[in-house]
């Protein structure tokens, strides 16, 4: 998951344009907006609240596939420049994305494996991760990766590792018709539920 800061000059508008309508139509599951430390969904026109300052700032959350930021914004009259946010100043806009991220999927699969002495664990089959990794994310403790068939023992922490076995959540973004091979040769494989969120830690 990468963040960008975007600045727009103000031109006294209260719309402006983002990206185009086909673009937020194929991806509006993968994208994010945050203005005025508030998370919107992706959309190409921004409704913005008044500004008197000479600058409009927003921030663009991208995660799964990310594609290259010239690609969606393109060039825009308006359009000043935008830059990759290595620190987040303000943890809230984190934990109110993972709220906002979670709610949107259409279903949550909560899947535990062993850990054994191998550096990557396989978590899910080839195929199904090949025909279905625009449409599902990974949540692992407090990071989002993109769907995978391997784990790297890398990625997982101390406390795990320690308890030989890690949970994951399986966050389908969009409908999936075909399941396929989804826990193929998923050996280590030993807990796979429905996820309902009561409270988020």
């Amino acid at each position: 998951m990468k963040i960008y800061k975007i600045i727009y000059t103000n031109d006294n508008k209260t719309k402006f344009k983002i990206t185009e309508p086909n673009f937020v139509e194929k991806n509006i599951h993968k994208y994010r907006i945050v203005y005025k430390n508030k998370i919107y969904s992706l959309q190409s026109i921004f409704n913005i609240i008044k500004n008197n300052g000479k600058k409009i700032k927003f921030k663009l959350i991208c995660y799964n596939k990310i594609q290259d930021i010239n690609i969606i914004l393109k060039y825009k009259p308006n359009f000043k420049h935008f830059f990759e946010v290595k620190k987040f100043k303000k943890l809230m806009i984190m934990y109110q994305f993972f709220d906002y991220f979670l709610a949107s999927s259409r279903e949550i699969l909560r899947l535990i494996y062993k850990i054994d002495n191998e550096d990557k664990i396989q978590i899910f089959g080839d195929e199904y991760s090949g025909n279905n990794g625009n449409k599902c994310s990974i949540i692992y403790k407090d990071k989002i990766f993109p769907l995978q068939s391997y784990f790297l023992l890398n990625n997982i922490d101390k406390d795990d590792k320690k308890n030989k076995k890690f949970e994951i959540l399986l966050l389908e973004l969009e409908d999936i018709s075909d399941r396929s091979y989804m826990l193929y040769i998923c050996e280590l494989l030993v807990e796979f539920a429905n996820f309902e969120i009561n409270k988020i830690k």
